[in-house]
């Protein structure tokens, strides 16, 4: 299955736009990651076609994603609203990606490792990904596809 950054941009802006009434444009900028501060997500996508996608955040913008999805105004996020924001938000992304591979299909819940913890996806490749800019900050997402040995693949 082979997906496009164009499908992927058009899914993000879809998502950002209904979800928190904010629009996002694609930039052709480097993300720079602070793994000290980074908050990432990803859903898994499993069926006929195997693989992931993955939102990566700074954590300023986690926090304003956050306070406009839960109306915090002046309030400081929790870390469970911080987790609940941002694994909604790859949720409804890849529920979007998930319509383009062959069915049947199965999203799992969304994954979340919290600021100074990465994510590690042994065993798979990269199809695409791009970098939005949100109000002068950035995120980026990633669809990686499952190799063999991947521990989305079904052992025989």
């Amino acid at each position: 299955m082979s997906f496009l950054v164009e499908e992927l941009t058009q899914y993000t802006q879809f998502t950002w736009t209904s979800i928190l009434e904010v629009d996002v444009e694609e930039t052709h900028e480097e993300f720079e990651e602070n793994t000290e501060t980074d908050i990432n997500a990803c859903v898994l996508i499993s069926g006929a076609w195997k693989g992931m996608v993955v939102m990566s955040f700074h954590i300023n913008l986690a926090r304003a994603v956050a306070k406009k999805m839960f109306d915090l105004k002046n309030e400081k996020p929790t870390d469970e609203e911080l987790r609940d924001s941002v694994g909604e938000m790859i949720n409804m992304i890849g529920g979007n990606l998930k319509a383009l591979v062959p069915q049947p299909s199965f999203l799992s819940l969304p994954i979340v490792s919290m600021k100074g913890h990465s994510l590690y996806f042994p065993c798979t490749k990269e199809v695409c990904k791009t970098v939005f800019n949100c109000k002068g900050q950035q995120f980026r997402v990633t669809v990686l596809e499952s190799n063999e040995g991947s521990f989305l693949r079904k052992s025989a």
